[in-house]
């Protein structure tokens, strides 16, 4: 901190593991990518088509 100012930190707590798994379910299928947040399904992503 600088002497003088009334700043104040910042704290953040708020971690958490985010996890993101990307694979290939086969010819004419499309990529798919998941996003887990702790643990949790958060999203689900579809990319190309693949050949």
């Amino acid at each position: 901190m600088v002497p003088g100012s009334t700043a104040q930190p910042s704290i953040n707590t708020a971690c958490y593991n985010v996890d993101v798994w990307t694979y290939r379910p086969g010819s004419g299928q499309l990529m798919t990518t998941l996003k887990f947040e702790s643990g949790r399904l958060k999203s689900i992503e579809y990319g190309d088509r693949i050949a």
